[in-house]
């Protein structure tokens, strides 16, 4: 009865008179369902008519299960699926629903157990079929999947498109299925698995041209629906809205006590941590830990990172679970290699050691961001200088952002692209190119491939630049800094071996094309002093609070910039005026700017800062360079870990250990003394630049050269070992 409606697309069907719903026939509220009526009046109108008309139970129990599954109700659809099958089961509609709600559960075993007649009927029923599609989906048979879709009468109905599209995402064909989905919305503007699927693929497409104005669409048409919340959430967090990524994620929480939805730990710890709040980490139920790898990877690689960011003892033990983990992963001992397996054919040690390397620079951040930007200039500063081969291997499709063709444009350097493929193939191509030095950019931050450096990529593996904690992976060879990062007695867990660069760890030299190469260093502030910190909101600690608290303390008619939020997002500064009170500052001492609308412009906002702030634990790094570069000098605290080192190592580098507190005490103190100059900071802006680019920071070109001093002499020790 529901079939023919169901293959049907809404706009081809009449709309209905919802005055009229309490008479609705069974044809019209099946309609109803379709076109998407209001859900309330719908199951109104079943519930009524099969209290009265007994005769029609069946059907207005097949209508209330589409009902309920359209609205992703797990619990009311259920409720009625038990109902059906008692009355009905072999009903060619009720096995369609029973094929669903396995499906919807993931409950793959329960269908291929099924005696063979559950899918009688199959050729005359397109529902059928595309039950046999998401089945063959969802147990990974791609290619069987493919063919069996391609077998269904055309046009497709909305299910099938659907279908397609999550074929295609699953070979990494992001863009052809936002393409198919994009223009259904006009024809099913009130189906809202079709927008939450749609959201999902611009998210993992990264399509920031249409993803804000579809998930406003979403909003207006279903409120703030749980299955939409997830997406709301990850959206507030990618626009830095921390304060109402928050409110989504705790209402999505509220939803999962109401009713069996699906909910995401990882955005609900990130909506925290963005905000500040780490801090409370340390107090998370056993059960978020107890998750599998394969069921949150999000959740536990975001916890991995946390962990790091707040120096937690929990750290070491976190991480040694997630890589028992990932040596439980199927399949795992099949791909695992030794340093060995990877050397290539046997040749003398001084023929290996006398030809180029082949290094590898893997990142899941080939866009405009620290660690690409940091990559570009270093390579840009040694073009045509370098003995060894770089190439750079993209994991993620970063889009129209990506850096790809700057890194391109410089001749020598290649760019490796491998976003869309699996990760058994991902790590066949990377291990295909023979790479002799494969460096890890990237950490447990998003878009990392640690999966892959674990089974190994190359013979010699670095923990290098885009992350600020051992990765605790046995397979990762190196973690590289310098002498300021790893001091003497340095006792920070790694299971890496430590290696110091006898120089500053990183450059900051920019070049074209990066928009700070043609900035000029910005006017200073007027009036009072100004201290300030453009750090990411998560790094405004309680303790950094206190500590900023004390400051402005000492320097009585100073003031503090913080850019807290972006435009829209006063729940993020209202929380943060709270934890400022219970910390001790005013926050009418505080002036709040709102996220720039690029670099250039962020850049220009160093005109309101005299003196940056450098927070505790986690510290700047790249807003460290960023400051000094605009004629805006930090102060900062020499912590005991590589997160809270990272503006030491920037200042040592720049050649201002001055500017380096031993303690909280001296933080403070050294604050208050170059308060005291700042008419001279106001009228010498330009001196922190110039002393950059003469420093070892600002020479990116020498850095090179100690980088690859250090790789040739990490070979020869993996050589020698093997």
């Amino acid at each position: 009865m529901f079939e023919p409606i169901a293959n049907a697309w809404p706009d081809e069907l009449q709309q209905l008179d919802p005055a009229r719903f309490r008479i609705w026939s069974l044809h019209e509220l099946a309609t109803g369902i379709r076109v998407g009526a209001n859900p309330s009046q719908l199951e109104a109108a079943l519930l009524y008519r099969k209290r009265c008309v007994p005769a029609e139970t069946v059907d207005c129990l097949q209508l209330l299960c589409w009902l309920h599954f359209n609205q992703c109700d797990r619990r009311a659809f259920a409720a009625a699926m038990a109902s059906l099958r008692q009355l009905s089961p072999d009903r060619l509609e009720v096995r369609i629903l029973t094929l669903v709600a396995w499906l919807w559960g993931d409950d793959l075993q329960a269908i291929a157990a099924a005696p063979s007649n559950l899918w009688r009927g199959e050729d005359q029923s397109v529902l059928l079929q595309l039950c046999r599609v998401a089945y063959l989906h969802k147990r990974g048979d791609l290619v069987a999947a493919q063919r069996h879709l391609e077998t269904i009468s055309v046009p497709l109905p909305l299910e099938g498109c659907l279908l397609q599209a999550r074929l295609w995402a699953k070979q990494g064909k992001e863009q052809a299925a936002l393409s198919l989905l994009r223009p259904l919305t006009a024809r099913a503007p009130h189906h809202l698995r079709l927008f939450r699927q749609l959201l999902n693929h611009m998210i993992d497409g990264k399509d920031s041209d249409h993803v804000l104005s579809c998930a406003r669409e979403a909003l207006n048409r279903f409120g703030e629906n749980p299955e939409l919340l997830y997406h709301v959430t990850t959206l507030n967090l990618y626009q830095r809205h921390p304060g109402l990524a928050r409110r989504s994620a705790l209402l999505q929480q509220v939803s999962a006590s109401v009713r069996p939805t699906p909910i995401n730990l990882g955005n609900q710890v990130a909506s925290y941590e963005v905000n500040g709040l780490a801090n409370w980490l340390d107090q998370l139920l056993p059960f978020v830990f107890d998750t599998a790898l394969v069921q949150e990877p999000q959740l536990q690689a975001n916890l991995t990172m946390q962990y790091a960011s707040i120096q937690s003892s929990r750290y070491r033990p976190h991480v040694e679970a997630l890589v028992k983990a990932l040596e439980a992963l199927p399949g795992y001992s099949q791909v695992a290699r030794s340093p060995l397996d990877l050397l290539g054919p046997p040749v003398s040690s001084a023929q290996k050691l006398d030809r180029p390397l082949r290094i590898a620079w893997v990142t899941g951040d080939c866009a405009y961001h620290p660690v690409a930007r940091f990559l570009f200039g270093c390579l840009a500063a040694s073009a045509q200088q370098r003995r060894h081969h770089h190439v750079v291997v993209s994991l993620v499709d970063n889009g129209k952002e990506s850096m790809a063709p700057a890194f391109q444009s410089l001749g020598d350097v290649q760019v490796v692209d491998v976003a869309s493929l699996s990760l058994n193939d991902r790590l066949q191509a990377i291990r295909d190119r023979r790479f002799d030095v494969a460096l890890d950019l990237s950490g447990w931050t998003g878009g990392n491939y640690l999966a892959g450096f674990h089974a190994r990529l190359a013979p010699v593996q670095i923990n290098y630049l885009g992350y600020f904690a051992s990765v605790g992976l046995p397979t990762m060879d190196y973690w590289l800094g310098d002498q300021t990062l790893f001091p003497e007695g340095h006792a920070e867990w790694a299971t890496e071996t430590l290696w110091r660069l006898p120089r500053p760890f990183l450059a900051w030299q920019p070049v074209d094309p990066l928009p700070e190469a043609a900035t000029p260093v910005a006017d200073p502030p007027s009036g009072p002093v100004r201290f300030g910190s453009f750090n990411h909101n998560r790094k405004l600690s309680d303790a950094t609070l206190q500590l900023w608290a004390r400051v402005l303390a000492a320097v009585p008619g100073s003031r503090l910039t913080l850019k807290a939020a972006a435009d829209g997002d006063a729940d993020t500064q209202r929380l943060l005026r709270r934890r400022m009170l219970r910390q001790g500052i005013d926050p009418e001492r505080v002036d709040w700017l709102a996220l720039a609308k690029g670099p250039v412009e962020h850049l220009r906002q160093y005109a309101r800062i005299d003196i940056a702030l450098d927070p505790i634990p986690n510290g700047g790094c790249t807003t460290t360079c960023e400051a000094l570069w605009m004629g805006v000098p930090t102060v900062t605290l020499a912590g005991s870990h590589y997160v809270s080192r990272m503006s030491t190592a920037v200042l040592a580098g720049a050649g201002l250990p001055e500017w380096i507190a031993a303690d909280g005490h001296s933080y403070v103190a050294l604050a208050q003394r170059m308060a005291a100059d700042v008419a001279s900071l106001r009228a010498n802006r330009a001196q922190w630049r110039q002393k950059l680019q003469a420093s070892p920071l600002g020479d990116a070109a020498d850095l090179m050269v100690h980088l690859e001093d250090a790789f040739s002499a990490m070979h020869a020790q993996v050589l020698s070992r093997v």
